[in-house]
């Protein structure tokens, strides 16, 4: 079995998306990511926003792949239609 973490907030952004492999699926659990819209009264930093965009492309290429979409709750850095 594959885990492997896609986004996170080491990785730049405010959210968890997972990818995971096992001999019979492929699926990624809470597809989305997110930036806190105000932190200490500051917007996000454009390096934020470009982590942002960059993870976002990633999980559109891994979902392409998976045969299951798992969401844990739905909340935007969650899900997103």
């Amino acid at each position: 079995m594959k885990v492997i973490p896609i986004t996170s907030d080491s990785l730049g952004v405010r959210s968890l998306a997972v990818y995971v492999e096992t001999k019979d699926c492929r699926l990624i659990i809470d597809p989305s990511a997110a930036l806190g819209p105000s932190r200490y009264g500051l917007p996000p930093h454009p390096l934020e926003i470009e982590a942002l965009d960059k993870a976002k492309r990633e999980i559109r290429e891994i979902a392409r792949e998976c045969d299951l979409f798992v969401i844990s709750h739905y909340h935007y850095d969650h899900y997103d239609p």
